[in-house]
């Protein structure tokens, strides 16, 4: 009943962290002697290496038989830190992102070639007035995530094609 049908999955986990030292450069003040000071307040944090997703991963379904082929795959990235550590809470962020895409083939042989005939679905969880990856800036230390910039990617796409090996 279920010859030919595949599953896969991966994932993978990141726990990165790395521990920075930084100096924040205090107002400066008058000592009191009457010289102007500039007090260096050292502080520590610690922050995930910059572009290393805590968590992503690939879902997929295959179908192969009868000179069918087929898969559907799902594909995460959480979002991750895209620029190194910066004052204030005003860290950059690339947002989530998922995607699901679908390939079906049929092959025939003809002769001593072989017929093609295969649709694809890009991106069908897009539309296409929907935006791509977004780019955040905040989001630590009490201060909001806001939206710096968003690549567009067209929303979904769809392909039909044949070929012919022979």
């Amino acid at each position: 009943m279920f010859e030919g049908l595949g599953v896969y999955a991966n994932a993978t986990y990141t726990d990165s962290e790395v521990e920075l030292s930084e100096v924040f450069e205090d107002a400066p003040s008058v000592d009191d002697t009457g010289n102007l000071v500039r007090d260096d307040v050292p502080f520590t944090v610690n922050r995930p290496f910059v572009t290393s997703p805590e968590l992503t991963g690939t879902f997929g379904l295959t179908y192969e038989n009868h000179g069918f082929d087929a898969s559907l795959l799902y594909s995460y990235q959480s979002e991750y830190q895209s620029s190194s550590f910066r004052d204030f809470g005003l860290d950059r962020y690339t947002d989530e992102f998922e995607s699901l895409d679908l390939r079906v083939q049929y092959n025939r042989g003809v002769g001593s070639g072989l017929f093609s005939i295969y649709f694809e679905a890009n991106d069908l969880l897009r539309a296409s007035e929907d935006g791509g990856q977004r780019s955040l800036v905040g989001g630590e230390g009490g201060v909001p995530k806001i939206v710096s910039g968003e690549s567009y990617y067209g929303g979904r796409f769809f392909t039909l094609g044949t070929s012919i090996n022979f």
